[in-house]
């Protein structure tokens, strides 16, 4: 066997996505948590609690090029932007009355600012934020 699941609680991995530095990981699931993993040990190193509805799913994560935040789309109409190094929430966006449920997370390199929408496609709704949680455009 190569490998090792990254399933912790149960919960289901719905996204990941490595850190920079390639020595973590992030996982996200059905139970409203994400997990921050040691990519050689596959050891839990935090769980990140508390932003979206417990149980609501988080469909996407994205990592900072500092490596120092992310940020998580949940099916709670929220994206929640998290200190990686402690955990903390830093800014808790709530989507609801701007946009529709989104199931798409893209963080727009060079730049604070990550865009949601549908699906990204040509003629889907997007809305680009910046990370002070306001909407730049749709």
């Amino acid at each position: 066997r190569h490998g090792r699941d990254l399933r912790s609680a149960g919960d289901n991995v719905i996204d990941v996505k490595f850190f920079p530095d390639g020595e973590r990981l992030v996982t996200t699931g059905l139970q409203g948590r994400a997990f921050i993993w040691s990519a050689s040990s596959r050891r839990v190193l935090r769980v990140l609690r508390g932003g979206h509805e417990e149980g609501s799913g988080i469909l996407s994560v994205e990592v900072f090029a500092d490596g120092e935040r992310l940020v998580t789309l949940g099916l709670d109409l929220r994206t929640v932007i998290w200190s990686a190094p402690t955990g903390k929430i830093l800014r808790d966006v709530d989507m609801r009355g701007v946009c529709q449920q989104p199931f798409v997370l893209k963080l727009l390199p060079g730049h604070d600012r990550f865009v949601t929408g549908v699906s990204l496609t040509v003629g889907d709704p997007a809305v680009v934020w910046d990370i002070s949680g306001d909407w730049v455009h749709s």
